[in-house]
Parts: structure tokens; sequence; C-alpha cells
């Protein structure tokens, strides 16, 4: 329950920070005089990434995974639910693990808390934040989804599909998160997608709209299109 309140409240938080432009706040060091349970937590995900690290098949690496993040969602549960803005690698590791294992629901509580409380990825190596980190592993898998919608496809026209929950579920975050604009262009150009498949014109013009605004995205044509047809009122 508590983890699901702070999922309300962020979600509230992130817009008010929107309206006000509020910067997002920063984790504070980790007092090592009174946090011996994260220490804990720290020192045993450390030595079970490195462990996975030493595994050359990605498909056994993959098969440890649900259980490394099982041993460590009770307490990042407990960390989010009390509030704590401390630097957490325990947090940022298994932000990486729910990615690979598509655990969204579990990765959006933990991304929404390490954003909200300005966790920094370069701890455990990563260069971009987690917001981008997040961001780009759904959409990769969004891509994906919309290839293999489509591979049957026989003419032009779009194969009717709808994008997996956590694919709006994100592209709603994007305007209250840090990310590279190509980013959110993409993510317009599969909104526009999706759209389209469905002769949803209206839509598929307004997200069309969006990603063309920036360069390489690779949408003008359909743009064209989806505006002829919407003025055709197909």
């Amino acid at each position: 329950m508590g983890v699901m309140n702070f999922r309300k409240r962020h979600l509230a938080e992130m817009a008010k920070r929107k309206e006000h432009q509020q910067p997002a706040r920063h984790a504070r060091p980790v007092d090592s005089s009174v946090d011996a349970i994260y220490l804990t937590h720290r020192d045993q995900c450390r030595a079970d990434w490195k462990s996975l690290k030493a595994i050359t098949d990605h498909a056994v690496r993959d098969q440890r995974k649900p259980k490394l993040l099982d041993n460590y969602r009770d307490y990042l549960a407990g960390v989010i639910d009390e509030g704590k803005t401390a630097t957490n690698e325990v947090l940022l590791r298994n932000i990486v693990w729910a990615a690979d294992m598509r655990d969204w629901d579990w990765l959006l509580t933990m991304a929404d808390f390490a954003v909200d409380t300005g966790q920094d990825m370069t701890l455990i190596g990563f260069k971009s934040g987690v917001a981008t980190f997040v961001s780009d592993a759904v959409r990769d898998f969004a891509d994906q989804y919309y290839k293999d919608t489509q591979a049957k496809k026989t003419g032009e026209e779009l194969v009717p599909f709808e994008m997996p929950k956590v694919f709006a579920e994100v592209m709603a975050r994007l305007d209250g998160w840090e990310v590279n604009f190509v980013s959110v262009a993409k993510y317009h150009k599969l909104a526009g997608l999706e759209a389209e498949s469905n002769r949803q014109w209206d839509k598929a013009v307004e997200h069309y709209t969006a990603a063309n605004a920036y360069p390489n995205v690779g949408v003008k044509t359909r743009l064209v299109n989806a505006e002829k047809q919407l003025n055709l009122g197909h």
C-alpha cells in the first residue's frame, strides 16, 4: 500500500514541479553510522552484480535475475515507503535488472522514486540518468513490439495494433523527466504509428507533428499522408 501511495504522490509532485518549474531533488550521501542495513544490502548487491557479470551466457544470467529482484524487493519497498532519499546503489542495480526482465510495474515504481530523489546512475557505471535509461529501455521494447506486429504486413497499410500499457505510462512521464529530445521524438513517432494503424488520423497528425520537430526521426511522409487522410475525413 505504501509503494502505491508513493506512486500517486510522485505523479502529483511531478505535475506540480512542471507547473512551477521546480528542480528535482538530489540524493544525499549515505550516513554509514546510521544505515548499516543499507550497507549490508549494498555489499551483497555488489557481489550479486559481479557474479552475474562473470556469467557469459546471457540466458543463464536472465534466469537468475528474477530471484535477485525478489531478494531485494521488500527492502526497496521499505526504502520507497519511508521516503529515504540517500544515495542507493541497490535501487539503481535493481532498476537495471527490472528493465532486463521487463518487470514494468516494479521498474516504474523504482524509477519514479529514483528520479524524484535524484539518484545517480554513474555510481554503477552508467552514463545516462535514470529517466533516460528507463525511457530508452521501454522505447526499445515498444519498437520491437511494433516491428513484431507488422511482420505479416503484406502492403503499405499498417496492421492495427495497440502498444503495451507501459509505453503510454512512460510517455506520460516524459514532460516531467529530463530525457533527450530525440528520445521524446521517437516516442511520438511510435505513438503516431499506433494511431495510424488504427486510422486515428487526428492523433497520428498530433504525434507525427511533434516527432517531425526534430531532424532525422523519419516521419515527414507519414505526416503528409496523415494530414491528407484527416482532411478527407477518413
